[in-house]
């Protein structure tokens, strides 16, 4: 949709164990690799208060794209806590997009959480 609408997708990441930033963007590399050649940026933070940088971060686009959290299977429920609080403050639009997982992997996520 960026490369039709010729728009500019902006990347949020949360460097809060302080790794170097040419570490942080090796990793987002496959990320980086899959947007091919739509307009990107990459925007660093080291703000450990993740929902309150996200609305912040919001307010200066006009669309926002959650990805399913890390919390343990049992509090997420669909999209997890986080991505579901946000939402619900979001002014903008938002998109919850959640994680594909396989039964055997939901099963190994679930036990390893008990």
């Amino acid at each position: 949709m960026a490369d039709i609408m010729d728009s500019e997708v902006t990347i949020l990441i949360f460097n809060i164990h302080n790794e170097p930033e040419d570490t942080t963007m090796h990793r987002m590399q496959p990320i980086l690799k899959h947007l091919g050649n739509i307009n990107w940026n990459v925007h660093i933070t080291y703000n450990t208060d993740v929902s309150a940088t996200i609305l912040e971060e919001s307010q200066k686009h006009d669309l926002l794209i959650l990805g399913a959290s890390n919390e343990g299977l049992l509090n997420q429920m669909l999209f997890g806590r986080i991505p579901e609080r946000i939402a619900s403050k979001c002014e903008k639009t938002v998109i919850l997009v959640k994680k594909n997982i396989t039964i055997p992997s939901f099963i190994k996520r679930w036990l390893s959480r008990r």
